[in-house]
Order: C-alpha cells, then structure tokens, then sequence
C-alpha cells in the first residue's frame, strides 16, 4: 500500500467510526442534528472519504439543517439527501457579533485608501477556491478599459500553504489596484477593512453559503456574488449584483455594474430589511421553535 493509500484509509477508518458513533447515538433515542455548510471540507484531501463520511452523517441523521432549500439540489451528486429530515433555517447575520466604531473616513486613513476610490472587498480565508485567479484578471481587465476609473481592491484574510493561494499572492503585491493583507484579521480589526469598503465580493467556485456575504450586508456593504441558486436565495436581490457566469470578464462587469449600488437609498433599505430578517435571535429563535415541533 502507498503512502497516499493509507493516509486515506486512516481517513476513512476515524470517518467511520465517527459516523458509527452518531449512529449508536440515534440508536438509543439521541436526536442527531447535522448542519449542511459546504458541498465538503473546503481542505479536504480525500474526498470520496469526506463524501461517503458526510453520507453515513446524514443517513445517521434525525435532522438535516440547511441554510437554503436549494442546498437539497446542489448537493445532489456529491451526497443524497433526505427531503423529509430537511429543516431550512438562514445563516445568520453578525450583527454584534463584530467591533464596529470607526468611520468611513477613519478606516480609509489608516489604510491609505483616497476618499473617492470604489473600493471593492475580499475578505476572509485565502483559498483557491474563492476565484483568486479570476478576480486579478477582472481587476486587469477593469483598469485597461477604464484607466480613469478609480478603484482598488482590498483582500484580508489569512492564507493556506497551498501553491495557488502563493501564486495569487505573489500577483496581488505587484498590482497597484490591489492592497492586500494576507494574514488573520483579529475581530477589532476587521471593522478597518470593512467600514473602508463600498462593495463585498462573494465570487466563489464552490460554496453553498457564504459567512462572508452576510458580514458584508451587516456591514451595510452591497455585494458581487456568483450566480448559484443557494446565493439567489439567501442573498437580497437588491443589493447584489450576480455574475453572469465563470469567467473573468463576466466578474469585471458585475463587478463594475456594482457600483451603481453604492449610496443608492432604495439599495440600503432593501439590504437594512434583508439583515432585520436574518438578525441572530431572529434566525435562532425561529430556528428552536421549528426544531423543538420535530424533535418532541
């Protein structure tokens, strides 16, 4: 046996017992409760491991969260999922859940960032698949059709080791559309990076939710997100623009029609009543009262 072969079967043997575990759990009359965040571990090695493992939890399951009910059709192909355990219930907002006392002008200052710049933002862990490549050649492609427009781009977030993630970095410090800070961002800190921006950007290759998304809406941000039907169902439609598909052109245009949002009223009310809906003890209290009717 390879290296590579038993470092997998070591995976699949603590899966396993894993998903054995919850399974005797459920046996003697403990209610199993599995939230569905991302189509599978966005780190993961071995994914036929992760996904016969995620198959057994949800089999094992009494209840399945998700956070769309267009998360039962996107993960179809990846794990089959038991439309009657289904209990939707929103990601959340962090409203309170983040320092938030600084200014526009006060957070573009200490950035170095000019008064009249768009500044669009990326903000969290630097993974590959969050369309890196795709947002530096929009970003190009932006400043060679408009070299007047002015606009940067902000990207905060700690990196993983990964050689794309390296590479992305490598382009994004010699751009001078570009600032980037590739490094945890501790909580009194995020406020800095997102009270500087105008827009949030969400044009990820492979999610079903995004945590980012809804830190940008609670920070009144509007948002560039890829066209999934779990983002159009989670997201407010009028605040974000979605891209048209995967390439970088498209994410240039949207990224530029964005910024029709900004300062507009009519998007501000809208993303201010979408946020009301998703308040924390807003989405946990409605999320008890539903589990509790299934539970009992």
């Amino acid at each position: 046996m390879t290296l590579g072969a038993a470092e997998e079967e070591r995976a699949r043997t603590v899966g396993i017992g894993m998903a054995a575990r919850l399974e005797q759990l459920r046996d003697n009359g403990v209610n199993v409760i599995w939230t569905v965040h991302n189509v599978y571990p966005h780190d993961a090695v071995h994914v036929d491991v992760e996904l016969e493992i995620q198959q057994r939890i949800a089999d094992a399951a009494n209840i399945v969260h998700v956070m769309s009910a267009s998360t039962v059709d996107a993960m179809d192909g990846y794990v089959k999922l038991d439309r009657e355990k289904i209990l939707v219930a929103p990601h959340p907002s962090y409203k309170g859940a983040y320092v938030d006392v600084i200014t526009r002008e006060e957070a573009r200052a200490m950035l170095g960032l000019g008064p009249d710049e768009v500044v669009f933002l990326l903000f969290g862990a630097l993974k590959s698949y969050k369309g890196l490549d795709r947002l530096l050649d929009a970003v190009d492609i932006m400043a060679a059709a408009s070299p007047e427009f002015r606009f940067r781009v902000l990207v905060a977030g700690s990196a993983d080791d990964s050689s794309a993630v390296r590479e992305f970095i490598n382009r994004a410090l010699v751009n001078s559309s570009i600032l980037i800070e590739s490094n945890k961002i501790p909580n009194d800190r995020a406020q800095y990076f997102l009270r500087a921006a105008d827009v949030g950007l969400v044009n990820y290759e492979r999610t079903l939710n995004s945590g980012a998304a809804l830190l940008y809406g609670t920070f009144d941000l509007p948002v560039v997100a890829a066209d999934t039907p779990t983002f159009r169902e989670g997201l407010d439609a009028g605040s974000t623009v979605f891209v048209e598909d995967d390439s970088a052109d498209a994410f240039a245009r949207a990224m530029v029609a964005s910024v029709g949002l900004i300062g507009n009223e009519s998007v501000k009310r809208s993303l201010a009543t979408h946020m009301e809906r998703l308040a924390p003890a807003v989405v946990s209290s409605e999320f008890a009262r539903n589990l509790l009717t299934r539970i009992q």
